[in-house]
Parts: C-alpha cells; structure tokens; sequence
C-alpha cells in the first residue's frame, strides 16, 4: 500500500527489512543515508561560530580605530580652516582675533562665541608665552583625550598632545604625525611634534 503523496515523495507502508522505505515519484528508492544531508553537525557549526567570533576580534577593534583617527583627522581639517581665517583677518586687521565670532566661519560656537566647538571637539586661540607671543590655535577632542596645538604664523602643528596614561592618544599621534618617539616625555603628557 503506498500512503498519499508528501512533497516529492511517496512512503511505502511495508517492506522485507521492517524499514519503511521513500521512494521518489519514479518509484525508485531513496538510499537512507542520501535523506539526511541537509543537516549541520554541532561541531560544524561551533567552527563556524569560533571563526565568526575571532573574525569580529580582529575587525571591531581595527574598526574603531578606523573611526577614531577618521574624528582627529576631521577636527585637524577644522584648525586649518580657523588658521586660514586667522590669516586673513591678520591681513584686513594688522593683528589676529582674540575670539572666535570675531571670524567669518560657519563652524559652530561656545562659551559666548569665544571658542569653536561642539560637545565632541573645541578648539580656542592661545599664546605661546601668553598675550605677545606666537599665536596659534589649540584643539582638543574631549572623546579621545588628545589635542594639537597650530601655529597661526606657519600653519604647522607643533605637539600632538595626549596624557601619558592615554594609549589611545599614543597610537593615534603616531598615526597622525608619523613619528614613533614623543618630542616630550613627562610624567603626565606626551608630546608627538610634527606636521599634520
């Protein structure tokens, strides 16, 4: 007696061996090993999780640092752009801004227009050796811990800056600046001098 058709199969009732035998729509016998193919071992698939897992290892950590110097490069293009117009306003002025809002730029502001910035990043008009000295612009990114100072008269970064326990900030101004040694070593900052 053959049982009504399920799927491409059909399922004898009887048979020599007291195994149920299935039989394809030409009636030939399915072999019981050739049934049961389609199935993962546990094994198999424990391999598949293991190189997934070691796969993420690997690309997530790379990934954020993909991330984080994507950032850094972004706010140095920023402190170009503020240095550009603190030269231009030394040309039409004879000195440079002491603020920011004194600067046409489209970036946004803090603390009443003093600074540029955004909650991530700022960056502010100092002196070296205060009012008199060379002007330059400092920025900071406040997620990375790390920040740069830009000499306005040459347009060049003198230290990539970052405290001595920020190994984030170690890899990131040596990326930056291509340097491997820090220009200044002291116990709570280091310094990576170079042109970003």
């Amino acid at each position: 007696m053959i049982l009504p058709q399920k799927g491409n199969y059909f399922v004898h009732t009887s048979s020599a061996s007291g195994v149920l035998p299935v039989v394809n729509k030409n009636n030939s016998v399915i072999p019981h090993r050739m049934r049961n193919l389609s199935a993962f071992t546990l094994i198999e698939l424990l391999v598949v999780v293991l190189i997934i897992g070691i796969l993420a290892a690997i690309a997530v950590p790379q990934y954020q640092r993909a991330v984080d110097k994507s950032k850094f490069t972004q706010l140095v293009t920023v402190s170009k752009q503020i240095v550009d117009a603190q030269q231009a306003y030394y040309m039409a002025n004879g000195v440079y801004a002491m603020r920011a809002d004194e600067l046409t730029l489209d970036l946004p502001l803090l603390n009443n227009g003093a600074q540029f910035g955004t909650s991530t990043w700022h960056c502010e008009f100092t002196y070296a050796n205060g009012v008199g000295g060379s002007p330059r612009t400092s920025c900071y990114m406040n997620q990375l811990g790390i920040g740069f100072q830009r000499y306005h008269a040459k347009n060049h970064v003198i230290c990539c800056a970052y405290a001595s326990s920020n190994w984030k900030g170690d890899w990131l101004c040596q990326d930056i600046t291509q340097k491997k040694t820090p220009y200044s070593n002291q116990s709570s900052m280091r310094c990576y001098s170079g042109d970003i």
